[in-house]
């Protein structure tokens, strides 16, 4: 059998513009797996329909596909507050070598009119989109299994191994003062 984990700052640490919060992690490789680091609001509720938010983000810092070991997505979603679909969103990805063989740094340099996503120390995505969303958030780190009909991370398979892990060294954040 196979495990989904999330582990979340929200209520215990906020992060925010004016920050550079730093994150060192080895994603799990196979197909279905799916190893995330990102940021929502801190006013994100756990239901959309329960009322209009103060503002309304995602930040994806780290999305790794474990069927495709070389490649990572960096995503900034700005959604409309009062029902979370997508107003718009800024997105890249990068393609290098195999990622699941060690521990990367990605690093966040989150400005109040745009944000830069690092890895290994190289800015490799800068978005705008992000400009004006500057309510403090917290930081989940989801080591996620597709399921079959899953578009995005997919289903496990008969070449998915039978154990794997999304690897989390630490998280530091810096103020920028």
């Amino acid at each position: 059998t196979y495990n989904t984990v999330m582990l979340h700052t929200k209520g215990k640490v906020s992060v925010n513009s004016g920050q550079y919060i730093e994150f060192k992690l080895k994603p799990a490789k196979g197909n279905g797996f799916w190893s995330i680091a990102w940021i929502m609001p801190n006013s994100w509720p756990s239901d959309c329909a329960s009322g209009p938010l103060a503002q309304n983000y995602e930040m994806d810092v780290f999305e790794h596909l474990g069927r495709s070991p070389n490649q990572l997505t960096m995503t900034t979603h700005v959604r409309s507050p009062s029902n979370c679909s997508q107003l718009d969103h800024d997105s890249t990805t990068y393609t290098g070598s195999d990622l699941t063989t060690d521990f990367h740094t990605v690093g966040v340099n989150w400005f109040d009119t745009y944000t830069e996503i690092y890895l290994d120390g190289v800015k490799r995505f800068t978005s705008s989109k992000f400009a004006g969303h500057n309510e403090p958030g917290f930081i989940i780190l989801n080591g996620f299994l597709g399921r079959a009909g899953d578009n995005w991370a997919g289903g496990p398979d008969a070449s998915t191994p039978n154990e794997a892990a999304f690897l989390v060294d630490y998280v530091r954040v810096w103020n920028r003062n």
